[in-house]
C-alpha cells in the first residue's frame, strides 16, 4: 500500500514536472530560436532545436512506457550536455547543465516510478 502511494506520487510528479519543462522549452527557447532563424541571425540554433526532440519524444513515450521514456529523457539530457560542452566556449559548463537537468530529473522520476511499480 505504501509503495503504491509512493509510486503514484513519483509518477505524477514526473508527469507534471516533465510537462512544465516541455512547455517552457517549447515556448521560451523555441520562440527565440525561430525568431533567430526567421531573421537569419544564426543557423547554429537548428542542431540544438533538433536535439531537444529526443527528450521531448522521451516524455511522450514515458506516458505509456515510463522506463523506456525516462531513459530516453535522460539520454536526451546527456546529449544536450555533451553538445553544449563541445560547441561552447569557456564557462558554458553551467549553462549545459541548466539546459539538461530539467529533462534528466523527470526522466529519473519516470524511471524510479517504474521501479516502484514493479517492487
Amino acid at each position: 500500500m505504501k509503495n503504491q502511494k509512493l509510486y503514484f506520487l513519483v509518477h505524477w510528479m514526473a508527469i507534471i514536472l516533465g510537462l512544465f519543462v516541455i512547455l517552457f522549452f517549447l515556448t521560451i527557447i523555441e520562440s527565440t530560436a525561430l525568431s533567430s532563424l526567421i531573421f537569419d541571425e544564426k543557423w547554429g540554433v537548428l542542431p540544438f532545436t533538433l536535439m531537444l526532440l529526443v527528450p521531448i519524444v522521451g516524455y511522450f513515450v514515458s506516458l505509456q512506457r515510463p522506463k523506456s521514456g525516462g531513459l530516453c529523457m535522460i539520454l536526451g539530457g546527456m546529449i544536450l550536455v555533451v553538445y553544449l560542452l563541445i560547441i561552447g566556449s569557456e564557462g558554458v559548463g553551467r549553462m549545459a547543465f541548466v539546459f539538461a537537468l530539467p529533462f534528466i530529473i523527470p526522466g529519473l522520476l519516470f524511471w524510479l516510478s517504474q521501479k516502484l511499480k514493479t517492487n
